[in-house]
């Protein structure tokens, strides 16, 4: 006697052993949805600044995301357009952009 196998048990990613039946006319299909997420951060580089000091910030922008990013710009509203090296990333990658702002 056979193990009809169904969409369940290929979705649970369970391990069989055995001889199966596998019925005809049963499709496997499953919607994946990707999703992009973007993560934006600024850190200031300088520990203390006086009046006067220039203070740099580090822009880190990773993709958290599912699916691939692209046609990404960075601008601070007080400090402008930010430059990245990649205005696309994977799922996962991140880059870094750099500006400087004097203290006043």
């Amino acid at each position: 006697m056979g193990y009809s196998l169904f969409y369940k048990d290929i979705k649970s990613h369970q391990s069989f052993t055995g001889t199966f039946e596998v019925k005809t006319g049963i499709k496997v299909h499953e919607k994946v949805v990707h999703s992009s997420a973007l993560q934006c951060c600024r850190t200031p580089c300088n520990a203390s600044v006086s009046e006067g000091d220039i203070v740099d910030y580090q822009y880190s922008v990773t993709n958290q995301g599912g699916t691939v990013v692209s046609g990404i710009s960075v601008v601070d509203q007080a400090l402008g357009p930010i430059t990245l090296s990649r205005n696309a990333l994977s799922p996962g990658d991140s880059d870094i952009g750099k500006a400087s702002y004097r203290v006043t």
